[in-house]
């Protein structure tokens, strides 16, 4: 029993330091859409305000169709996701602002 529980730990342990490349590629993407949608991601982020940066491969996303693909979806899901969480963000902000106001 103890030998299971460790195994199961071992393994989320070692997943969760699966970077998103790897973790697509092991799904079964193809790696050239799994290295643009990382590509595309960063650049999402970093439009969206986030300390990342632009990446992209303009040869392959001129000539192939899988990082293409890969980079264009990246770049608008991570862009929306960090958009969502920053409006999160705020509307707590302001929302504990209120809260204090009250308070007085």
């Amino acid at each position: 029993m103890i030998k299971i529980g460790l195994f199961i730990c071992a393994l989320i342990i070692f997943t969760g330091c699966m970077s998103e490349k790897e973790r697509m590629i092991k799904e079964g993407y193809p790696q050239n859409y799994a290295q643009g949608y990382e590509d595309g991601c960063s650049t999402g982020n970093s439009e969206a305000g986030m300390w990342t940066s632009f990446k992209k491969n303009v040869r392959l996303y001129d000539t192939n169709r899988d990082y293409h693909r890969g980079w264009n979806e990246g770049k608008d899901h991570c862009y929306k996701k960090q958009k969502s969480y920053q409006d999160v963000q705020m509307q707590q902000a302001i929302q504990n602002k209120l809260y204090e106001k009250k308070k007085k």
